[in-house]
């Protein structure tokens, strides 16, 4: 188990178990394909995206036709190659939009960036596990902002600092391909006394999420089919976030 995991044994498969459950029987893959970065599986509903750890093994298009909720149980795997469809597969039933616009209430739904709010936190002690492109386009966040990454780039921290630096922090971002490599869980245990925000292209939008301590989930929705977002990808070399709609979920209360 990766180092980082979550210590409490069942509990931290939690979070994963509500996500699985939440989706039918009978839903069906209608169709997965595979980029240098993402994974991507399309339900009859939507489509689900989720970062890729690993080279792709070849065995993705055996998933296709077969149900959706067994797909999404390998988020579960200690493959981070299949972990990665299994979180795909999640998405494609929880980040379809008329889904999103009738679980979340009016007023605790915003079409926009999740990360565009922490212009509004210098007064606090601010962590991000995971490096996002963002903070690179505005270097006055560097400030503030604590990266906590696995591959450190150049003002970032290594992933393991996150064990003696994150429970110091006032509010984390997190990148949900945490879910993939199963370090989530520890992390939320660490950040349990900051304000948490689950954020990225990975992120499921699902109010699952707010009974583990997070309070803003931050993820995307396609309003393309599969064929037209790969191919639009490819031509325009675009990030698969300009490709998307960002939606910000707030927890009740928060």
């Amino acid at each position: 188990m990766n180092k980082f995991a979550y210590r409490k044994g069942v509990a931290m498969w939690s979070i994963y178990n509500q996500l699985i459950a939440g989706i039918p029987e009978t839903a069906k893959v209608q169709d997965i394909r595979r980029t240098s970065r993402w994974t991507l599986v399309a339900s009859e509903w939507a489509i689900g995206s989720a970062m890729s750890f690993q080279k792709e093994n070849g065995q993705s298009e055996k998933f296709v036709g077969t149900s959706l909720k067994k797909l999404a149980s390998l988020i579960l795997s200690d493959d981070l190659s299949e972990a990665s469809l299994g979180l795909a597969a999640i998405n494609s039933f929880y980040n379809q939009e008329k889904k999103i616009y009738n679980t979340f209430s009016e007023y605790s739904l915003f079409k926009e960036d999740a990360l565009k709010q922490i212009h509004n936190m210098k007064q606090q002690k601010v962590g991000m596990v995971g490096h996002f492109p963002y903070i690179d386009r505005f270097p006055e966040l560097r400030k503030f902002t604590t990266v906590f990454e696995l591959a450190p780039r150049l003002g970032d921290l290594p992933a393991e600092r996150a064990e003696d630096l994150l429970p110091k922090m006032e509010t984390v971002f997190i990148t949900a391909s945490t879910l993939v490599n199963k370090t989530l869980p520890h992390l939320l245990e660490l950040a349990q006394g900051a304000q948490v925000i689950l954020v990225g292209a990975s992120c499921p939008l699902s109010p699952h999420l707010f009974s583990a301590g997070i309070e803003q989930i931050g993820g995307t929705y396609y309003p393309l089919s599969l064929t037209e977002l790969v191919e639009k990808k490819t031509e325009k070399q675009l990030p698969l976030s300009k490709l998307g709609i960002p939606v910000l979920a707030v927890k009740d209360g928060v």
